[in-house]
């Protein structure tokens, strides 16, 4: 890759990379070799369906203190804010995109759950977080918490057995 760590994972706010665009460039840059993303143009319309990047160590979901931590997400490079536009490779452009991480607490392989909830926005799921359990609001939103898995549900059991 062709920056550090701290570099992709450093906040602009909130929870929001400031490099995440230049991060998911340099990983398929990186990956190009070995990787035909015009294999990943499912439908023929010249565009990437979705990309999922898996990165190393832990996301700032599990350790929300270190600020040079990457948040596992979805989203598109097209977006507000996002340091890079979409790109060209192998003939196909690339824009939407989700990532996670690959440890979770005490730096143990993190299970699949979210995974499963950052790849389950790629389908258009929202999240469903109770405003009483996240970012310090308080007004319950849902009520599902890890009973769902776009809410806390991704958590249960380290990642191992996320809610449907």
């Amino acid at each position: 890759m062709g920056n550090t760590y701290n570099y992709y994972g450093e906040d602009s706010g909130g929870m929001q990379d400031a490099h995440l665009g230049k991060f998911i460039y340099d990983a398929c840059r990186k990956a190009d070799g070995d990787v035909n993303f015009a294999d990943y143009d499912w439908d023929g319309d010249g565009k990437v369906d979705q990309l999922f990047i898996l990165y190393a160590g832990q996301g700032q979901n599990v350790n929300g203190a270190d600020t040079g931590l990457i948040w596992p997400q979805e989203g598109s490079l097209n977006s507000v804010g996002s340091d890079q536009q979409p790109f060209e490779m192998d003939g196909v452009t690339i824009d939407s995109y989700a990532c996670s991480c690959e440890l979770g607490e005490n730096k143990v392989i993190d299970g699949i759950g979210t995974i499963c909830h950052e790849f389950s926005h790629c389908f258009g799921l929202p999240d469903t977080y109770d405003k009483g359990t996240s970012f310090g609001q308080t007004e319950l939103k849902y009520g599902t918490y890890v009973w769902d898995l776009m809410n806390n549900g991704n958590y249960l059991n380290g990642g191992y057995t996320p809610a449907a």
